[in-house]
């Protein structure tokens, strides 16, 4: 399963960017498997806005790992399948491209589950092109709601998949598509 997970950026860019297409098996040849749409992990920032010219820093912040930068596109489109992301950030650590993170929300209890719905369909299309995930989970209360994660992880890239209902009471229901440079083998 490794060796088949070394695609696995190609394989979420083509998730985001075609959605249930993943199911069909087909893959952009046009892709390659380290980084994602047109951006290479640990690209520099500058090159990145050669790319996407706009592409804006949101929010710096200093850590252990360097100076993180939390940025998005203007025109980003957000359509990939059957889910609409609220938004696609993508995190630049010590002025190279990290990964990015897909946002879906809606009101908790609401009779469209999208949130939900986002992560059953990821979920299932990242399976079916590279099995079963590296660990996995899922609780699910009555009273606070619930939650449901899975990570997949190989070939220098790492994919968490995380649905949780009622986030810190907010009485949002959010789905969490992480898709990030793995530096740990």
């Amino acid at each position: 399963m490794e060796g088949s997970l070394g695609k696995i950026a190609a394989a979420c860019l083509f998730v985001l960017t075609a959605g249930s297409a993943v199911l069909a098996g087909e893959m952009p040849v046009e892709r390659s498997p380290d980084g994602f749409r047109d951006l290479r992990w640990g690209m520099r920032f500058d090159a990145a806005r050669a790319v996407y010219p706009d592409l804006v820093v949101r929010e710096k912040v200093s850590g252990p790992e360097g100076d993180v930068w939390e940025c998005r596109r203007g025109k980003e489109d957000r359509v990939s399948g059957p889910v609409t992301f609220e938004s696609i950030d993508y995190r630049f650590v010590g002025g190279g491209f990290d990964g990015v993170l897909a946002t879906v929300r809606n009101a908790h209890g609401d009779a469209n589950p999208r949130a939900r719905k986002a992560y059953d369909h990821y979920r299932s299309a990242v399976t079916a092109r590279f099995g079963e995930p590296s660990t996995q989970g899922e609780a699910l209360d009555r009273n606070s709601g619930g939650e449901a994660y899975a990570l997949w992880k190989g070939g220098g890239t790492r994919i968490l998949a995380r649905w949780k209902s009622n986030e810190g009471g907010s009485r949002q229901d959010v789905f969490r598509l992480e898709i990030r440079r793995s530096v740990s083998p």
